[in-house]
């Protein structure tokens, strides 16, 4: 059995500088997902300006009623070349930044809180989302464990 027959991996950005809207992760609905993850990569280059982390809720995966989603930690390593150890860390308002160390490639994995979800007013679309990168490059996944067929499920629409 293949790791993608339990789990769903959909694009929230592509790799690329993310700030502005490159950093603006796609929507995905949450309502036949059980948990989800957030996956971050980052390769730094010189002269770099973090970006920092975030997540959003909305009523759908357009956007509607867009509101901060409240999340307290997160999982980081800020330089993978020395080892792939993970530690928990804390946010500051909901957010975090990646590592504005030049040259230093990192990974950060937040667990989507489904207990602060607004979901009595329909809030179950969720996006990841990273500002004011400079002089870096990331990507960042959704990894999801969902309640159907990951291969027939479709996350990005309502």
């Amino acid at each position: 059995m293949l790791l993608t027959d339990e789990i769903k991996v959909v694009t929230a950005c592509s790799p690329a500088a993310l700030t502005g809207a490159a950093g603006d992760g796609d929507y995905i609905n949450l309502k036949n997902v059980s948990r989800a993850q957030v996956v971050v990569s980052v390769k730094n280059s010189t002269s770099v300006t973090a970006g920092n982390v975030s997540l959003y809720q909305a009523s759908n995966v357009a956007g509607a009623g867009e509101k901060v989603l409240t999340f307290t930690n997160y999982l980081k390593n800020d330089d993978i070349s020395v080892d792939d150890v993970l530690t928990e860390a804390t946010t500051a308002n909901n957010s975090f930044l990646t590592t504005a160390t030049n040259s230093k490639n990192g990974l950060y994995v937040i667990n989507i809180p489904f207990a602060n979800l607004d979901t009595a007013n329909g809030f179950y679309s969720v996006r990841v989302d990273v500002a004011n990168m400079a002089n870096a490059v990331a990507s960042a996944t959704y990894i999801l464990d969902t309640d159907y067929s990951p291969k027939t499920l479709s996350v990005i629409t309502d």
